[in-house]
């Protein structure tokens, strides 16, 4: 329940995903490091305020297409710019405590690794406008065919308005529309009157009063614009495969920003569930003893809790716990067991300064 919680603290999957597979350790050294790093954390959001974690992709399938020469989708090019930008703006925000190098060694040393990639997270952003949208700006050649697609549409709804707008062919049609078929545009025409209408039949109407007529006078147009938007098709492919190259030549350095935001974001979600606890951090003995003043338990509702100073080890190593029932026995005992497996695990204590804790090989529950 207690990784439950931290779970939610993180920003993205990846991150959740680290909560979710956090263990306690029952190596001292790597405790000591663990909670060190919770310390880092929490100190830099009372000093700095919350970071500014935005979206954090997992890009590894991405990353290996683009390296063995595939071709990115628009999608995935997007993710590839908004973690690029998480990137650059997590690093700004650790940098900005510049004069505090020494207080956040572990911080520091994950944003030094973090390599924002400003020029293609850019050109990606000039390119792309939307998971299917490629922008006009992203090349001359597809600014040219766009318009000129636009100039051709407007000129086959002129020669198709003129016909339905004529009295010749008004009592052809079901209605006096234009509407498309296999991406030509057509007129609806009545089934009695398909052979009046001199064209390409693309479709019918469920009950078959209705085929849609390409008319003879619009299908070269339509053939022109046809031919554009293959056109247009190949200029976007090409755009794409421009992008994904440059997505490959920096796929290392992406996949280690990647790995990096993702420990940030799990060491600061450490952070927050630790300042939303108003947890402390615990001293660590080597030796086995453990003295948990004010301990409270994790899972109960901070306005019910009451508050457990509990102790053993110093001097003496056996501690009966006795009172009636529903007087908090067992509440005390798993309050020392979870405060215990918190701390192995790299996380502050719900409990007073001046608590320490143990590290064990083993926590037992009956």
């Amino acid at each position: 329940k207690i990784i439950e919680m931290l779970e939610t603290k993180a920003s993205s999957a990846l991150g959740k995903k680290m909560c979710l597979d956090l263990k306690p350790s029952s190596n001292y050294e790597e405790v000591k490091s663990w909670i060190l790093e919770t310390t880092e954390a929490v100190n830099m959001m009372i000093q700095s305020g919350t970071p500014p974690l935005g979206p954090i992709y997992d890009l590894s399938s991405a990353l290996k297409l683009a390296t063995i020469g595939g071709c990115l989708s628009p999608k995935q090019l997007l993710e590839i710019a908004d973690s690029l930008r998480s990137a650059r703006i997590l690093k700004k925000y650790v940098s900005n405590n510049g004069s505090a190098r020494d207080v956040f060694p572990v911080l520091f040393s994950l944003a030094d690794t973090l390599k924002p990639q400003i020029e293609l997270e850019k050109h990606i952003e000039l390119c792309i406008i939307g998971e299917n949208q490629i922008s006009d700006h992203a090349s001359p050649e597809l600014k040219r065919i766009r318009r000129t697609v636009e100039t051709k549409n407007q000129a086959i709804r002129n020669k198709l308005e003129t016909m339905i707008t004529s009295p010749v062919y008004q009592k052809y049609l079901q209605d006096s529309i234009i509407t498309i078929r296999q991406d030509r545009f057509v007129l609806p025409v009545k089934s009695e009157h398909k052979n009046q209408v001199k064209g390409l039949v693309h479709d019918q109407s469920a009950k078959g009063s209705t085929f849609y007529i390409e008319p003879l006078a619009v299908v070269e147009l339509n053939n022109e614009l046809r031919e554009l938007l293959i056109q247009e098709q190949k200029e976007i492919e090409r755009i794409l495969r421009i992008l994904t190259g440059e997505v490959a030549d920096s796929a290392d350095m992406i996949s280690v920003n990647l790995e990096s935001m993702t420990k940030l974001d799990f060491l600061f979600a450490k952070g927050k569930f630790a300042l939303e606890l108003k947890a402390v951090e615990p001293e660590i003995s080597t030796y086995r003893k453990f003295r948990i003043k004010n301990g409270r338990h994790p899972l109960l509702p901070k306005a019910n809790v009451v508050p457990t100073s509990v102790w053993l080890g110093d001097t003496f190593t056996s501690l009966l716990i006795t009172g009636p029932n529903t007087g908090g026995k067992t509440v005390t005992l798993k309050t020392v067991g979870l405060l215990t497996l918190m701390a192995q695990a790299g996380l502050h204590v719900p409990a007073d300064y001046g608590t320490t804790l143990s590290v064990f090989d083993e926590v037992f529950a009956d």
